[in-house]
Order: C-alpha cells, then structure tokens, then sequence
C-alpha cells in the first residue's frame, strides 16, 4: 500500500498506477460478479484504494450502466420481457425492467397510439414525448411498467422501441406464437388466423400530410407516410395532386412515379416509408379543395399554411384548426398552423391585401477592393454585397461606378440599364453578388459607389508604387495616411528640436529644421530621436567649464553628430534610391511574403479589349470561359452554372474588365455606422512626380540641416 499513498502524493510511477489500478478494478469486478448484487459504493472501497477512486471514474458519466462495444455508449435502462393483450377498443401493456442510473425510459407507442394511464408498480408515472416517442423517467432500481391504449379502429402496428427483444402478443385471448416485427420496431397486430406459418397478409396504412407555400406560384407540398405489410407489390394512389396541380418534384425511397393522370405509382415492400411530392398550382388560388378519391385514402388529411406576407396577406378559412404538435406532421412543420381536412372539405384564402405596405429596410453590407490605375487614370473595382434586400428588386450603381461583370449567387447576370443606371436584378430576397467595376476619375468618389444604403461598409485602398495617400475625408476609420500617422508625441518632439535648434543658434536655422523634420519624420530610416541627444550635448558643452564633465560632454556630443551623419548618410541613399525606382519599396507584410506580383492575370479572348466596359460584350460561351478563368480557386472541372439553361441562347452576357491581382499598399477603410449612397469620399493621393519631388526636397533640407549644423559646431559660432 506504500505505492497507493505515494500516488496520493503525486510521486507515483505508472506501473504503480497500473498496479493500483488494477487492483480497484479486481475488487469492484468481485463486488458485482454475482448477478443480483448492487454496484460498489464508494464507502465499500478499502481505505488505501479510496482516493483512486475519482482518478479511475475520470470522465465517466454513468459508471454503473454496462458499456455496449457495439453502440460504444452505456445504456442504463434494460427492459425485460414485454407483454401486450390486444381486446376490442385498445390494448394493455406490461414490462419489467432494470435501470441502473436515472435514465429515459422509451415506451411503446407513437402519435396516435399515446400510451394512458402508465404505472411503475402501481406509482402513477409522467409520458412526455422524446424525440417523438413517449418516455419516463425512472430513477435506479427495477420496476413493473403496465399501461394500456384506446383506440376507435384497431391499427395494423404498434410502434415498439427496437431494444425490446422480448415481446407476448396476445389477441383476443388467443397467444400469437411469433409476433412479426419490421426492422423499424413496429409490431404487427395481426388476428389469430393469420398467425400460420403459410400466412401472409397484404396491408397498407397511411396518413397524410400538405404544406401549402403561398409562393408566386402557390406550392403544394404533400407528405404521405405509409405502412405496408404482406408481399412486396404495386400500389396506385390517386390523391397525391390537388386538382389543376403541376408537379415540380417526387421524392421516395420506393420505385415511384406519377401518370399522365396525376396519380402516384409505388412498388411497395413491408416497412415504414414517407414519400414527398411538390406541385404547383397555376394562376392565382383562393380556394384550394381536398381532392375526391375512389379508392383507399385516409378519412382526415393534415395541412398546414405557410405564408408569405411580403407577397400578400390572407385569412385562412375552412377545415378544423388542431394543434400540429399533436399529429405526425414532419418536425419542421410544427410551427405552422394546422387544419384538419376532412373528405370534401378545402381552404379558402381571403385576401386582405397585397405586399407589404411597410417592409423592413434592405439589411445589406459592403465589402470593396479599390486598385489604383499606375497612371492615377481610375480604379479597378471589386465589390461584394451580402444581406437581404426587401425594398425593390434590382441593384443599381451610383454616377461613376460603372459594372463590367456581375455574379448573383455565383451565376453570371446581365447588366442592364434603368433611368440612366446600370445594374442587375435581384429576384430573390437574400443577396450575394459580386461585381466587378471601373472608375473612371479619382475625384469625386462615393463611399459606396452604389445607388443604396448599406448598414456596414468596409474597403481596401491598393496603390501602386510611387503613390501615397495623403489624407482622406468622409470615411471614420483609417489605417493609415500621412496626416494620420502624427501624433501629439510627435509634433511634441519636433517643436521641442526646433526650438533648441533657434535658441541655440538663430530662427532661421530653427525654420529650416522645421521643415526638414516635417518632410522626414515619418519616413522609413529617417534620424528621429537622434536630434534630441546632439542638442542635448551641444549645450552641455557650451555650460559646463573645462574639465573632465565638458570632456565627456564632448565625446557624447561627437558620438552623437557621428550617429546622426551615418543615419542621414543611409536615409539619403534610400530615398535618391526610391525617388528613382519607387517599384523597390516593399511595405510592411509584402516583403515578408516576397516581392509583389505586378502582372495581370491572363484574360481570356473575349476579355482582350482593354477597360471593356458594358458596352463590350461577349457570347454567352465566352462568358462562361471567362468566368473559368475568372475564378482562380475554383477546382479543376468544376461546372460553372449555365446561364444559356435561363437566358436566350443568342443573348450576351457582360465579361467586365479583368481585375489587377497586385498587392502593395494596402490602406483599410471602415465607417463605424451605416452608410447612405450620397455619402462622399475624398482621397488626396500623392502622384510620382510629387513624391519624387519630396524625397529629393527631403534629402537637401537634411543635408542642409546637418552641414549648417556641423558647421557651427565646428567654428564655435551662435548665428548664420
């Protein structure tokens, strides 16, 4: 026991853990051996074992249920056997039962077949529905399980858990030898004459279920559940298409298809089956009846309405108002409202208006890539629009965006002109586009560059070499700009140099430090915090007398003129260097990712027109082989939607401008609330040409500084 108390301690090797292991397993193994013997308490566990035991049960959830390798889970309740006595107007039930930890019991039955009146040895229990399938909860022990089911006209099945291995029937006083179960769990409430060994029963029992969309135009949807018995045949149903119904879709697991006449056609095999078939119905419906059937059919049909008030508003009349939870309607039609249709019977829709007088606001968000052009001509533009658009049906552009290509939910559109504005229409609510533009001026920008207002809108600024953003306005969050990167700090330090510089000397030469800080601050390499240390022992040297303090002053003063010479040396070289060849420079996240890449991508044949805009236009092949080309990422042979499958074969579609793929300097812009579509942008650019003259401007305002500087250190003199 010396290792269990030293693994208390943590200092245990694992072959003591083993050990230790081991042994509480072989103990808790010889408690529970017997079959009727409980599990092991805690309190059972020797003393030295005693603190393993929460390290062995770690991450155990339900220790004390059996582990099943083939389920790979525990399962805590084991039902025994099951006896069920079929009489006239329902059936009882009993079951004995082993739970080894509070657990959900599963019961026999379904919807329609709810058990009543549920007894564990003689205690009145609680059914509630889990997952469909009633249940109760039980705590550890064993237990008897009796009660009983009503029902008007016997069914042909019970529904009963698969877990139930052990079934009694009884019907009608008489012992069924071997009840027929289906591979789902339903049980075959057959009639003693049926039991034989050569007998065999063909039957069908089916519900069912329509969903009425009130789509342009209305959709009907029909869920019919079937339960067939006996020899696998061919069924023909004659109700599954409501009257004038075109059917658009026919899902089913069976061999299935509709006639010329409307009617289902399955090749049926015993089991549990759900077919689904869509229609719809042409021209405006305001009554929609129940369809008159000859052969078998259920008595009462379930529908339920699914509206659609953006389109119009109606009052749903007819039929018997039920509460869907209580049917078998598929799950996800619960939370519509249900009727009970009975044979002959229909709904009617009472139109109260039509559209929404009052929609929500279009809920739309706005991602952007701007290219500048190497010349400063215009943009190259890519935007991505998300949201739900629920006022009008078409996005139009704004005066000076001008669409090239657009994708609607990944398929190519057609870019069409309205009141003097390109844009597409958008036949569904929920948006997705892509859009490829040109600007043709760099002044006069709109935030968005669309004819809406957009809740969010976020873009990114790529300038090309030689360019630099000076300063923007009507934007609220910018990552960098020229302006923007002076802080208080900043203009702190360099009024603090400046000023020492005309105290020391005179105001002239404090201005022309002025100027040369200002130009150089912020430049890659540019002497900053330098300046500050030369002052400094300038002046200690002018105050302190002779001695080794002004010797030291000296030599920290020459060694600091010296650092400043070999800064200024560098940055002057770097910027002759990037005056001339700006293309050299590689930003921050550019450099660690390699050099830029600054060619194009190769544009297909119908996009060789440079800048072709929406009045160049290729086939519709031709619109398809771009968008191949267009989508980089997009896996080999995938197929790009056809748009000659909705459009005229002879139409054109728009290839737009082929879009740059170069990245340099990024510059993100963010506005903090929504954006209106006359919200203006003004970017102040620096061109080449200027900053060619500014590096150059920048190096002899440094070169004069330090020389005039050096100079009157050097001859000791106070002024000019």
């Amino acid at each position: 026991m010396r290792h269990v108390h030293a693994a208390v301690r943590g200092r245990v090797r694992p072959r003591h853990r083993g050990c230790a292991f081991a042994a509480l397993l072989c103990l808790m193994i010889t408690s529970i051996g017997g079959r009727a013997a409980p599990p092991l308490r805690a309190d059972e566990v020797p003393a030295p074992l005693a603190p393993w035991w929460s390290w062995v049960l770690y991450g155990e959830t339900d220790p004390d249920c059996p582990y099943l390798v083939a389920n790979e889970a525990r399962q805590c309740a084991w039902p025994g056997r099951l006896g069920i006595d079929v009489v006239d107007g329902g059936a009882s039930f009993a079951l004995d039962v082993a739970i080894r930890a509070d657990t959900d019991l599963a019961l026999p039955g379904r919807d329609g077949q709810w058990p009543q009146d549920v007894r564990a040895d003689d205690t009145p229990l609680v059914v509630t529905a889990r997952d469909g399938v009633p249940s109760v909860r039980l705590a550890t022990g064993t237990y008897r399980i009796t009660g009983r089911y009503t029902w008007a006209t016997r069914p042909d099945t019970l529904q009963v858990p698969v877990d139930y291995g052990l079934v009694d029937l009884r019907i009608d006083g008489v012992d069924v030898t071997a009840p027929q179960r289906a591979p789902g769990g339903e049980l075959w409430l057959q009639t003693p004459a049926a039991t034989g060994a050569d007998a065999e029963v063909d039957a069908l029992t089916f519900h069912v279920y329509r969903r009425i969309v009130d789509e342009i135009p209305v959709q009907v949807e029909t869920w019919i559940d079937l339960d067939v018995a006996g020899t696998p045949r061919e069924i023909v149903l004659d109700g599954a298409l409501l009257a004038e119904g075109a059917p658009m879709r026919l899902d089913a697991p069976l061999p299935a298809r509709l006639d010329a006449a409307g009617r289902l056609l399955l090749q049926v095999r015993p089991g549990h089956w759900s077919i689904r078939v869509t229609a719809r119905q042409p021209g405006p419906v305001s009554r929609l009846g129940r369809p008159a059937v000859d052969g078998a059919w259920p008595a009462d049909e379930i529908w339920v309405f699914d509206a659609r008030p953006a389109l119009r508003v109606v009052d749903v009349q007819g039929g018997e108002a039920i509460d869907p939870r209580q049917t078998g309607l598929p799950a996800a039609w619960h939370a519509l409202p249900a009727f009970r249709i009975a044979a002959g019977g229909a709904l009617e829709f009472v139109e109260q208006r039509r559209g929404d007088p009052a929609p929500a606001p279009n809920r739309l968000s706005l991602t952007r890539e701007l290219w500048l052009d190497f010349d400063g001509d215009g943009f190259s533009v890519r935007d991505t629009i998300a949201g739900e658009l629920t006022r009008g049906w078409r996005l139009d552009a704004a005066a000076g965006l001008v669409p090239g290509r657009v994708l609607l939910n990944g398929e190519p559109q057609f870019i069409t002109a309205f009141d003097g504005r390109h844009g597409v229409e958008v036949r569904r609510g929920a948006v997705d586009l892509r859009a490829d533009s040109r600007i043709e001026t760099i002044t006069a920008l709109n935030a968005v560059g669309w004819a809406h207002d957009f809740d969010r809108v976020t873009a990114t600024l790529h300038l090309p070499p030689g360019w630099r953003l000076w300063s923007t306005r009507g934007v609220d969050d910018v990552s960098e700009t020229w302006l923007q990167r002076w802080t208080l700090l900043d203009l702190f330090v360099v009024f603090i140099v400046a000023l020492a510089v005309s105290r020391l000397w005179s105001w002239r030469l404090g201005a022309l430090c002025v100027v040369a800080l200002v130009l150089c601050w912020h430049e890659t390499g540019a002497p900053r915090h330098v300046w500050l240390h030369v002052l400094a022992a300038i002046a200690l040297v002018r105050v302190l007398p002779t001695g080794r303090l002004r010797t030291l002053a000296t030599v920290y003063r020459n060694g600091a003129l010296l650092v400043l010479i070999v800064l200024a040396l560098g940055f002057t070289i770097e910027q002759v260097r990037l005056a001339l060849y700006p293309q050299l420079e590689l930003p921050a996240g550019v450099a660690a990712a390699g050099p830029p890449s600054l060619a194009l991508p190769a544009p297909a044949p119908e996009m060789m027109r440079e800048k072709s805009m929406l009045g160049s236009a290729a086939s519709v092949t031709g619109a398809i082989d771009a968008l191949e080309v267009g989508r980089g990422n997009q896996a080999a042979g995938r197929r790009v939607p056809d748009v000659r499958a909705t459009y005229d074969p002879a139409a054109t579609v728009q290839t737009g401008p082929g879009l740059p793929d170069w990245q340099w300097r990024a510059t993100h812009l963010a506005w903090s609330g929504p954006v209106t579509a006359t919200q203006p942008l003004e970017l102040v650019l620096l061109s080449p040409p200027v900053n060619f003259a500014l590096a150059i401007l920048r190096v002899l305002a440094l070169a004069s500084l330090i020389g005039l500087l050096l100079r009157r250190v050097l001859a000791g003199a106070s002024a000019l």
